[in-house]
């Protein structure tokens, strides 16, 4: 059973400590009763202090790029990576920043979309070159980056949402929080359409 104390995050459960430090519990599963904790301690408060250190990073006031820029970047690669976690925070995110509902309603279909500016467009078709394309740009798309924005900018855009497809990726494996869901992906079984699939098949 799980241990007193715990919260359920998916396929992670998070400890407070006594000392009050987060441990994440690797949680395997063994039957319908019960499942077996490995305590991961050190390694896991370098991961999270790791990924705190990222926050700070983009929220740094150092940062040149655009927060709506970067904003769009992050709910669209996590809509592209299909991480409910992510694209909700960040759709949250470009709300506190004045983006009106409408078009960040649009961020899912924006290429179709009439309420993006063309450097909100080309961030966005970058950032689908990333999630989807895992970094294959083309040309035309740096070129016209390159018009709108400043070499600096295009790398904190660029380190910054591919941040967020690991975080997206990460959190889908583990089922943290929204994306705590079981697999939509699965056999819709029907009596006897074995029957008669395998006829047609030639079988």
């Amino acid at each position: 059973t799980a241990l007193e104390g715990t919260q359920h995050t998916g396929r992670f459960q998070l400890v407070h400590d006594p000392a009050g430090a987060v441990v994440a519990q690797l949680q395997l599963a063994l039957d319908e009763r019960g499942a077996a904790l490995l305590r991961l301690h050190h390694q896991a408060r370098r991961f999270l202090e790791h990924a705190v250190a990222g926050f700070g990073i983009y929220q740094s006031p150092n940062r040149q790029l655009d927060p709506v820029l970067r904003e769009l970047g992050q709910t669209r690669v996590g809509y592209a990576a299909q991480s409910q976690f992510v694209y909700s925070q960040h759709c949250k995110s470009l709300r506190g920043l004045g983006v009106p509902d409408d078009k960040i309603a649009d961020i899912p279909s924006w290429s179709t979309s009439d309420k993006f500016t063309d450097v909100e467009r080309l961030v966005l078709a970058y950032t689908d070159c990333l999630a989807f394309d895992l970094g294959r740009v083309p040309d035309a798309v740096f070129e016209g980056l390159r018009e709108h924005l400043s070499e600096l900018e295009i790398l904190e855009l660029t380190y910054i949402t591919t941040l967020y497809l690991k975080h997206a990726v990460m959190s889908r494996a583990l089922r943290t929080e929204y994306d705590d869901v079981d697999e939509r992906i699965t056999e819709i079984r029907i009596e006897g359409m074995e029957d008669f699939i395998m006829p047609v098949l030639g079988r």
